[in-house]
């Protein structure tokens, strides 16, 4: 029922129910982040070893929300380690093939 839908490698209904942490840091303000663009990677954004104190951005989309939220383009913020998890689903990403 998807099939208008389905991308060039045949996945369909990426939109909705689906979350996707990203390296990118938000900073530890919840409404303003410290970072902003145009994106410069100079600007300490990619740091891997933050403390987990500082929010990092997700994107992704949910159907639980509005109607706004229910797009792949979204993007929020939550640290790694809040109840953010049970929001949706997960993806999983092939770095290199073969298994």
């Amino acid at each position: 029922c998807f099939s208008a839908g389905v991308s060039p490698y045949g996945v369909e209904e990426m939109t909705g129910n689906l979350w996707e942490w990203t390296r990118n840091l938000w900073g530890k303000d919840f409404d303003k982040s410290d970072f902003l663009y145009p994106y410069m990677l100079e600007d300490g954004r990619e740091n891997e070893d933050a403390n987990r104190s500082w929010k990092r951005v997700v994107r992704g989309g949910l159907w639980a929300g509005t109607i706004v939220n229910a797009r792949c383009a979204v993007r929020v913020r939550n640290r790694p380690d809040d109840d953010f998890n049970d929001l949706g689903g997960f993806r999983v990403v092939l770095v290199a093939a073969p298994v």
